[in-house]
């Protein structure tokens, strides 16, 4: 894995601000005073990559949804309306032969769609962008809001917790922080490493899929969430074959299979629908995997627990 240098990137305050941004292409805002969305995007950092604000939930980019680009260090500024701060999700889209995987330097192959819960999306107040910044996309972030997505009772710490607990990750590491930044230094570098090297293979998948997912850059949703679904379901074998340091063997190769035979079946056309069950153990508020360092099994724990490592 590769690790590149973080370059901060200043930012501006709420205020009345242009319409021109300083971190990649035009924002596209109505006029008058605006809060600023500061964030970064990755599996990878993803550079050149389309940030905006959804405010229809259609994961498509749409006429007077706010727009930007991510720069050459995967960050992005958003100027929304302050009303609009945490009420809609930030959805981003990794163009194929456009945006740029740091990891790899090279152009995606593929189209594939990352997004952040409308909930856990804040404005910047201290004017600087920092390696743990809030509003941090990645392939976690995006399957955290597709747990909510599926279990409409269940809250951001609750849906949090259970991505976290099926990824073996202890309480005190950020689960919606930069694990690139992470990564760097500090006692827990090797769990940020960890979630790294899954948000990979999460991106990897769905750039897999891209051609039964994506119609150009619009997202078959009844696919799309099938698609989320079964990632969610398989996250911790993935996680321990990743682990164990078994990559692409055959238990790794039958999951990428199972996710593709499952989207396949999906109809081109379906809408979004309740698949809460393919979030195994995920869909109850105390049913959670365990942390014993080995291979993770169901395991009912209260709930009051796992609120007491957010």
């Amino acid at each position: 894995m590769k690790l590149f240098c973080y370059a901060a990137a200043l930012v501006i305050g709420i205020g009345a601000l242009t319409a021109c941004s300083s971190t990649g292409g035009n924002q596209q805002t109505t006029a008058g005073a605006k809060s600023t969305v500061a964030g970064k995007v990755a599996d990878g950092y993803l550079s050149n990559a389309v940030v905006f604000l959804d405010k229809n939930a259609n994961y498509q980019l749409d006429a007077n949804e706010p727009t930007t680009t991510t720069d050459q260090t995967g960050s992005f500024t958003l100027l929304i309306d302050p009303v609009d701060v945490g009420r809609y999700p930030i959805v981003v889209l990794a163009v194929k032969d456009q945006t740029v995987d740091l990891d790899t330097h090279q152009a995606v192959a593929s189209t594939y769609v990352l997004s952040i819960h409308a909930v856990s999306v804040t404005a910047t107040t201290n004017g600087s962008l920092t390696g743990m910044v809030s509003n941090f996309i990645s392939p976690i972030s995006t399957l955290i809001r597709e747990v909510l997505e599926a279990n409409p009772g269940m809250t951001f710490a609750e849906a949090s917790a259970q991505v976290r607990n099926q990824l073996n990750i202890p309480a005190n590491v950020r689960i919606h922080g930069d694990y690139i930044f992470g990564s760097y230094s500090g006692n827990n570098r090797s769990d940020y490493q960890r979630m790294h090297q899954v948000a990979q293979e999460m991106a990897g998948i769905m750039g897999e899929q891209s051609g039964l997912v994506m119609n150009d850059r619009t997202p078959q949703l009844g696919r799309y969430r099938q698609m989320l679904g079964q990632i969610g379901n398989n996250l911790p074998q993935i996680r321990e074959n990743l682990n164990q340091g078994v990559g692409w063997g055959s238990s790794m190769s039958a999951i990428h299979d199972r996710i593709r035979n499952s989207v396949a079946g999906v109809p081109a056309s379906a809408r979004f629908r309740n698949i809460s069950s393919l979030f195994n153990n995920m869909t109850s508020h105390d049913s959670f995997w365990n942390l014993s360092g080995g291979a993770m099994h169901p395991n009912n724990r209260h709930m009051r627990q796992s609120r007491s490592q957010q």
